[in-house]
Order: structure tokens, then sequence, then C-alpha cells
């Protein structure tokens, strides 16, 4: 026996242009494979290039605005290496839910029109653009 399906209460929510859920979906899924191919792809090159996957180096103290300001400056002058593409795969990892974050609040702002929502997620976001870039 299969279950019904939801029908909407209200018939403003049948005609929404936009699907949060489906925005958040995308966001996540889309931020996770891109860091999966990122990561896959430098580990597969530094075990190529060098025999192993260990990759031994430092990040210091920085930020994330700084740890990709500093690894696209290596790609832009020409030295691609695996350690920038792992590098990458980790910045957009640990980016997504910044971004879903941001989707977040330009939905409730624009779409839903909702005060309360918009307060409530501009506050996480700018405490996880304090905590990821500017600290």
């Amino acid at each position: 026996m299969r279950p019904e399906p939801k029908v909407a209460q209200n018939p403003a929510e049948s005609t929404a242009g936009i699907d949060m859920n489906l925005i958040v979906g995308y966001v996540l899924a889309v931020g996770v494979a891109s860091s999966i191919a990122l990561l896959t792809i430098g580990m597969a090159w530094n075990k190529l290039q060098i025999g192993h996957l260990v990759t031994d180096y430092e990040l210091g103290h920085t930020n994330i605005l700084q740890f990709v300001i500093r690894e696209s400056r290596e790609v832009w002058h020409g030295h691609l290496q695996p350690r920038v593409l792992i590098n990458f795969g980790i910045a957009v990892l640990m980016m997504t839910p910044f971004a879903r974050v941001l989707a977040s609040t330009v939905y409730f702002a624009v779409e839903e029109c909702n005060l309360k929502y918009t307060l409530f997620t501009t506050f996480v976001l700018l405490t996880l653009s304090y905590s990821l870039l500017l600290q």
C-alpha cells in the first residue's frame, strides 16, 4: 500500500517558484561532489608523483580566505601541484555549509519575505563569516 502524496494546505505553497529543499540539496550535493573529486584527483596525482598518499606540509595560521587566495596565486603563476587540488577540495568542503546558509538567507529574504527567518539565517551567516573568513 503506497502512502498518499501530501497536498499543500495553503494554495500559495503549491505555486511557489522556488523549492528551498531542492536548492539546499543541490548546494550540498555539488559542494560535496566537487570536494570529493578535487581530493580524489589530488591524492591520485600525489600517489603517481611521489609514490604514496601522504602529503607532508603545514598550513600555518591562516583563515579560509587567505588559504584560497594563496592557493589561487599558485595556480595563477602556473604552479599547479597535487597539494593545490587537495587544498581546494578542503576549501570547497569547508565553504559548502557557508553556501547553504547564504542560499537560505537569500531565499528567506527574497522569496519568502520572512523577516524572522531572514534575521536568524543572517546571524548564522555572519557567525560563519567571522569564523571562516575573518578569524
